[in-house]
């Protein structure tokens, strides 16, 4: 693993998510320059970034799939693959001689990598004042459960996969299935049917935050705990394990040139996301879901029963 805390100057290759976008990053400052920032844009995207200049950032390949962000001032330019919607790096409006890139785009590193990101305060920003000073906001750690307990202590029962399903899964009829299709919309038609991507931190469930159950948004089908949730800053929902492993089916994936491992329900053969192994303890896994191929039940509130099966489904959710 490459050093995190090193403030030699270093050079590594980096990508997109999908593959599209591929470049080279020189660090004059190493991975030690990492930060965060409260300003409105960095908020909502949620990425850590690291120092690198115009002179020593190159695109390699997929230029042409880039698309470029400007808003208010019109300085700072942010840039994301128009496949996958990943942010990969911006010039900074702070100093326009820089270019912040996604620490996640970079080969061998992960934000996990991180015990400590210093977070600049984005709402007093140095560009707004007349001595330019940079303000701090805070710092933003990252403990693993494995050594501080965290993860023992937290984790409700409910949230612990089921080790042998009683839900029904089997596949709906024809004429099931072209029912619960002409009850989608055309994005969600898209994800599920056509195994198509959201944007990125647009989703309606990437904030949800309540105890509860996730469950397929075709047939109803219970995929995922609410308390298996966590923030990846990727931009869409990521949960660490499913709400029991026969409820997803693993499907190896070689679009874009990448080679992946997608899921979708079980029950119903729909696209859910991918499942990536860079996630948090317990399990090292990151299971990247798309919003609209989900349905949310709170706790306590009736599970869907979409292909009238009985119980458990349309029981309450626990």
């Amino acid at each position: 693993m490459t050093d995190v805390t090193s403030n030699e100057p270093v050079t590594l290759n980096g990508s997109c998510h999908c593959g599209a976008v591929k470049f080279t990053a020189e660090l004059p400052m190493g991975l030690a320059s990492a930060r965060r920032c409260t300003c409105s844009i960095c908020r909502m995207r949620g990425a850590i970034a690291v120092t690198s200049t115009h002179d020593g950032f190159r695109i390699v390949e997929g230029e042409d799939k880039l698309a470029t962000y400007r808003f208010n001032t019109k300085v700072a330019e942010h840039h994301f693959c128009t496949e996958c919607g990943i942010y990969t790096h911006h010039k900074r409006r702070s100093n326009p001689d820089q270019l912040g890139v996604n620490v996640a785009c970079l080969e061998g590193v992960s934000p996990f990598d991180f015990k400590e990101v210093v977070v600049y305060d984005g709402q007093r920003h140095p560009g707004d004042n007349p001595t330019h000073t940079t303000y701090t906001a805070g710092v933003l750690r990252f403990e693993p459960a494995e050594e501080s307990g965290a993860q023992k202590e937290t984790r409700m029962p409910q949230d612990a996969p089921t080790t042998e399903s009683t839900f029904d899964l089997t596949p709906p009829t024809q004429e099931q299935f072209d029912a619960l299709v002409a009850e989608l919309d055309d994005e969600e038609r898209h994800v599920l049917l056509e195994h198509g991507t959201e944007r990125p931190f647009c989703g309606i469930f990437l904030d949800e935050k309540r105890p509860g159950v996730f469950t397929c948004r075709l047939c109803g089908l219970p995929l995922f705990h609410g308390g298996t949730k966590f923030e990846s800053g990727t931009g869409w929902p990521s949960f660490t394990q499913p709400f029991n492993a026969d409820h997803l089916k693993y499907i190896h994936d070689t679009s874009y040139g990448m080679i992946r491992t997608e899921i979708v329900c079980a029950r119903c053969g729909s696209h859910q996301g991918h499942v990536f192994p860079d996630g948090p303890p317990p399990t090292g896994e990151r299971y990247c879901i798309n919003s609209v191929s989900l349905s949310f039940t709170a706790e306590g509130e009736p599970l869907p029963d979409k292909l009238g099966r009985g119980a458990p489904e349309g029981e309450p959710a626990a």
